[in-house]
C-alpha cells in the first residue's frame, strides 16, 4: 500500500512539473503555427502543381488501361478541391505576413479628404 501511494505521488508531483515549465523551443510550437511560417507563393506553387497533375498529367499516363479509368475520373473531380485546399492557407500566409508600411502615401491621402 505503501509503495503504490508513493507512485501516486510521483505521479502528481511529475503532471505538476509538467503544466508549471514553460517551454520555449520554438521546436514546440503548434502544428497550425509552424503550417503558416511557410511562405504563401509555396501554397500556390503546390495548388498549381496538384492540379496540373490530376487534371492533366496521370489522365494522358495511365491513358490506355480500362482498371484505372474509375480512378483517373475521380482524380480529375478532385484536383479542384485539392488545389483550394492549399489556396486556402495560401491566403491566409500571405495576409498573416503582409504588414503595411508606416509612412504609405494612400493612408495619408484619404485622411486628408
Amino acid at each position: 500500500m505503501l509503495r503504490l501511494t508513493n507512485n501516486n505521488d510521483r505521479l502528481q508531483n511529475f503532471k505538476k512539473r509538467q503544466f508549471m515549465t514553460k517551454n520555449t523551443d520554438s521546436s514546440n510550437k503548434t502544428w497550425s503555427k509552424r503550417t503558416f511560417q511557410i511562405p504563401w507563393w509555396v501554397y500556390l506553387l503546390f495548388a498549381v502543381c496538384s492540379y496540373c497533375i490530376l487534371q492533366y498529367i496521370l489522365p494522358s499516363m495511365f491513358a490506355g488501361q480500362q482498371e484505372l479509368e474509375n480512378y483517373i475520373q475521380m482524380a480529375q473531380k478532385a484536383a479542384p478541391i485539392i488545389a483550394i485546399a492549399f489556396l486556402l492557407p495560401a491566403a491566409h500566409a500571405l495576409y498573416q505576413n503582409d504588414k503595411p508600411s508606416a509612412a504609405s502615401p494612400d493612408l495619408d491621402e484619404n485622411k486628408r479628404t
